[in-house]
């Protein structure tokens, strides 16, 4: 595991949201969020490991954000206005973490947007999302 999927781990500790995290699944059954119950599930054995940090930031943002219901992360490419809120949430809270973790200096003008998304595997449909968590970041 990753030292960012670590420190989304104690984050979602932190603000009270249990996980269980399993090996036991097939690598296409998604994670859930139970935000009723304040508790996830992540399959670590995700087809796409480096979405892992991305996945848990998202399922931590349906608990924060109150969602009803069971929700799973069935496909980086869902556009319902819950699954978007959900990658907003955990955007911003991925998004700084990461920043904190790699960059000792961050200087405005050398940010790859293309990069950070890459590395953390963004779909392309949060670029405008992953922008403006950057810029409000930067200038805190």
């Amino acid at each position: 595991m990753s030292n960012l999927t670590t420190d989304l781990l104690n984050y979602a500790f932190d603000h009270g949201i249990k996980y269980v995290l399993t090996t036991k699944l097939t690598p296409l059954t998604p994670s859930i969020a139970d935000p009723t119950k304040r508790k996830i599930l992540i399959n670590l054995n995700w087809h796409h490991p480096g979405e892992l940090p991305r996945l848990i930031s998202h399922e931590i943002g349906h608990v924060l954000n109150h969602d009803s219901g069971i929700l799973y992360f069935v496909s980086p490419t869902a556009h319902s206005k819950i699954e978007v809120a959900a990658d907003v949430t955990g955007l911003k809270i991925l998004l700084p973490m990461y920043y904190d973790r790699y960059f000792d200096t961050i200087d405005s003008h050398n940010i790859n947007y293309d990069t950070v998304m890459t590395q953390l595997c963004i779909p392309d449909r949060l670029s405008k999302y992953v922008k403006k968590i950057t810029n409000d970041y930067l200038t805190k």
